[in-house]
């Protein structure tokens, strides 16, 4: 198994989102002068992994074997476009100033032990998703199979219902799912799992479940921007982050990759977030934020 991975595809797996989708997202909100680095990043990824998987779709759509060196150079070509756009034109890049009063060295305090707590929790989420099998239910069910499918022959293979199934002849190539219409489900979460197998070069590896962990992160990333940028301070917005990160439903689904829940809610939360700050300051590309990621959340 290790001879044929590919620990620097994997590790360009999971970079390529983080970049295209920061890149794109500080040209978007930079151009509204209410923003900050959390509220970019934590946007930023989840929009690069939507954006990611929208691209295999073409790619496939095209006719093209789904080889992830090519497509990890259009992804780059992309973000470097995102990253060139940013330096034409002449609008200010003016950050949003959060009001901070001198904290007390108790707040600071607070602020480490929350953030430490935090980064504890999400260690040994890590270790469950690393050291666990897959754990088989909805994820065998519904998703999994898709991204194994798709990975052992390099392209979107078509998968039909149970009915259609037992009736195609023996030079059909569709494939169908045990759980009663999980066929039809959108393909967005085994294509997920598809660009990390297709990174690392095998599928029957937990390390291309890390995108598990990353969701759940930029989600907290997300909320903590926008509580400062609503000019709460570091302390409860650390707080606030630090209630949701450690939500039972979150922590449960981040332990259980394969399944669409953690995605799901990351991006249902973040489209909260920007319609919010939507609400609030009334520009037009946190509304596009917010359509953009209840778009993603139609095809999880």
């Amino acid at each position: 198994m290790a001879e044929h991975s590919s620990y620097a595809g994997l590790i360009v797996s999971l970079i390529l989102p983080l970049f295209v989708g920061t890149a794109w997202t500080y040209r978007l909100l930079s151009r509204t002068r209410v923003w900050n680095w959390p509220s970019v990043i934590g946007h930023g990824y989840l929009a690069g992994v939507f954006i990611t998987t929208v691209l295999v779709r073409l790619w496939d759509l095209a006719g093209l074997a789904l080889n992830f060196w090519p497509m990890a150079a259009v992804l780059t070509a992309l973000g470097l476009a995102g990253l060139a756009s940013n330096l034409i034109g002449e609008e200010a890049r003016v950050r949003h100033r959060e009001t901070t009063p001198a904290m007390a060295n108790w707040q600071k305090l607070l602020i480490w032990s929350f953030l430490v707590l935090i980064l504890w929790r999400y260690w040994t989420l890590l270790q469950e998703i690393l050291e666990r099998p897959l754990f088989s239910w909805d994820a065998w069910m519904n998703w999994v199979p898709k991204a194994i499918v798709w990975f052992e022959h390099g392209e979107l293979t078509d998968f039909i219902s149970t009915q259609d199934w037992l009736r195609q002849g023996d030079d059909g190539r569709a494939y169908t799912l045990g759980a009663h219409r999980a066929w039809m489900y959108p393909p967005t979460t085994p294509l997920i799992i598809l660009w990390g197998a297709l990174g690392l070069g095998i599928i029957d590896h937990n390390l291309i479940y890390l995108p598990w962990l990353l969701a759940p992160i930029a989600l907290g990333c997300a909320l903590y921007g926008h509580l400062r940028l609503n000019s709460l301070s570091p302390l409860l917005s650390v707080i606030g982050c630090y209630v949701l990160l450690n939500i039972p439903y979150l922590n449960v689904h981040t332990a259980l990759p394969g399944y669409a829940d953690i995605w799901l809610a990351s991006a249902l939360g973040c489209a909260v977030f920007a319609l919010h700050q939507w609400h609030i300051d009334r520009q037009p590309a946190y509304a596009l934020l917010s359509l953009l990621f209840a778009l993603m959340c139609t095809q999880l």
